[in-house]
């Protein structure tokens, strides 16, 4: 969160330079998505909606509309379709990002920033991460791409290969019932 937006702005300038505007959101995304109440703001927005309808994006945001059953433990859990490879996925709107346990990021060869590790503070304490690029998310009849994703030090738990977080939530409108959690796709700068 001590990074400063010119940061993220200025990689975004480059790949649209590089006439790769649909690549130029991501940047945007991942410093919106480290503080999403305070950094979503109308002229972020805005550049996104701009790259979006230049390099017609659109059909890569997010498209489709799911349904998740809720456990009644309160720790909803799910497949996910991460580049190819499906793994066991916690849905989290407390998590900023989509974050893959490391031996999952090994089978899914994700493209990582090389910024080095990261401190991040999470609900469990401060941990170590690299940024990352995930190229497609699927699930049940949801897909995104370009998501910004971490890569964790360590793992949260048997049988967990990642937290599906707000770079991917929040790309949908996200209803939460008892029973389930509703998501449908959002356009790009709404």
């Amino acid at each position: 969160k001590s990074i400063v937006s010119e940061v993220f702005t200025r990689m975004s300038e480059s790949y649209e330079k590089l006439d790769r505007p649909c690549e130029a959101i991501g940047p945007i995304q991942t410093y919106i998505a480290l503080d999403n109440e305070k950094r979503a703001t109308p002229p972020l927005l805005k550049r996104i909606a701009s790259l979006a309808a230049k390099g017609n994006c659109a059909q890569v945001y997010a498209k489709g509309v799911a349904r998740i059953a809720r456990r009644p433990n309160g720790v909803t859990m799910t497949k996910v379709d991460i580049n190819g490879v499906e793994g066991t996925f916690i849905v989290d709107t407390g998590a900023s990002f989509v974050t893959l346990m490391p031996g999952f990021a090994k089978r899914v060869r994700l493209q990582m920033f090389r910024t080095g590790p990261l401190e991040l503070r999470t609900a469990n304490g401060a941990i170590s991460a690299n940024l990352a690029t995930i190229e497609s998310v699927k699930l049940d009849g949801l897909t995104a791409s370009s998501v910004p994703a971490i890569i964790a030090s360590k793992s949260v738990g048997d049988g967990v290969d990642g937290l599906l977080g707000m770079s991917f939530l929040g790309r949908f409108t996200v209803a939460i019932g008892d029973r389930e959690i509703q998501l449908k796709a959002r356009t790009l700068g709404e």
